[in-house]
């Protein structure tokens, strides 16, 4: 066997090895990583707990809050020793993947002793490069699965940060709304994007609104702060929130938590660097390795009909028997985000546009 062409068939790395204790991790994030209300904190949480685990200390780590200008930053981490950097925010790629110029892969191409980690979408094929996407739409299918099960109104709610421009946003209540009509023809799924990252009036108001005035009495979002559950609790309404946002030992009304732990992905990443065994193949990560989880249903307010079809469901989505949609994310305006799938040849079956893509009963308030 010629052990070049294997090493070369599991993405091996070139230049000097790398071992935990000479790993610099350069880190690029578009939001403030500190603050809790944003999806950043929840990322370098992430790497946080990674890193601890791994014994890589934080003086191994630089961190960079940017919104343009990514090209001359990660040239800057490059400068400074970085041996990873990773790209937290599909704007990243976006920015720097285009047809007249893709400074991206010429900054991987000319830099092959640096590991890059990118969130989103590539298809380079190159040796020291991956890209990757968290299929949190999986849990938020589950998610609709047991709003489905559990309404009485026959009125549900996604509050996205986001509308149809964004795709994130939009895969999510797309994946719920699947999973609700999956199980409830006759629900109606109502969205109301919060349209910015941070609303203290808003989120509360649009939850108020659509428990009162819609009569939803299941609520699900993807916000990062607590208002939006602590207001549907308030109410005595049952949510189903995001990374244990707004649940304490006191809430009665959480279904259960989605949760996101980039953890899980970036332990494997770094020892997969360190071991020489590094892929360069796109990465989606899901319920199957454990980056997307969900807590345990509270058998106080789901019952055991609801529990049983939600854990079916799971149990297809980790063995692959089942897949809510493995395909290309476009926003509004037709640029793709993310290839989901990984391929490079799309139908237009398999774009999600809008929120109305399956011809639900998916009502924009």
């Amino acid at each position: 066997i010629n052990l070049l062409v294997v090493f070369a068939a599991c993405g091996k790395i070139g230049g000097n090895k790398v071992e935990y204790g000479t790993m610099k991790i350069g880190v690029i994030y578009t939001k403030d990583y500190s603050k809790s209300f944003y999806y950043a904190y929840s990322f370098d949480q992430g790497l946080v707990k990674a890193c601890k685990d791994a014994g890589i200390s934080e003086k191994q780590i630089i961190r960079m809050n940017i919104n343009k200008n990514y090209a001359d930053e990660i040239a800057s981490l490059i400068e400074r020793g970085c041996n990873v950097i990773i790209t937290t925010d599909t704007s990243i790629i976006d920015s720097l993947v285009t047809k007249e110029k893709d400074s991206l892969k010429q900054l991987i191409t000319n830099n092959k002793n640096v590991t890059f980690l990118n969130y989103g979408f590539t298809d380079y094929n190159l040796d020291n490069q991956s890209s990757f996407y968290a299929k949190i739409y999986e849990a938020q299918y589950l998610a609709g699965i047991a709003a489905g099960m559990k309404t009485k109104t026959n009125a549900v709610a996604f509050i996205p940060t986001y509308g149809t421009s964004d795709s994130f946003s939009t895969c999510l209540v797309n994946a719920f709304a699947v999973g609700v009509h999956s199980v409830n023809k006759d629900a109606e799924v109502f969205t109301s994007p919060l349209n910015t990252e941070m609303d203290l009036v808003l989120e509360k108001s649009k939850t108020e609104g659509l428990i009162d005035e819609k009569k939803c009495d299941v609520i699900a979002h993807s916000l990062c702060t607590e208002l939006c559950p602590n207001a549907a609790e308030a109410k005595g309404v049952a949510f189903i929130t995001y990374n244990g946002i707004g649940v304490t030992n006191e809430t009665k009304m959480n279904m259960f938590s989605v949760n996101t732990d980039w953890s899980v992905f970036l332990n494997a990443q770094f020892k997969s660097i360190v071991e020489k065994s590094f892929s360069s193949k796109h990465k989606m990560c899901g319920l199957s390795d454990g980056t997307v989880s969900i807590t345990a249903p509270n058998t106080a307010i789901c019952d055991k009909k609801t529990i049983e079809a939600f854990n079916a469901a799971k149990k297809k989505l980790i063995s692959g028997e089942l897949e809510v949609f493995e395909m290309v994310v476009y926003d509004s305006f037709g640029r793709t985000l993310v290839a989901a799938s990984g391929g490079s040849t799309y139908s237009n079956d398999d774009l999600i546009n809008h929120f109305d893509k399956y011809n639900f009963n998916v009502t924009m308030v």
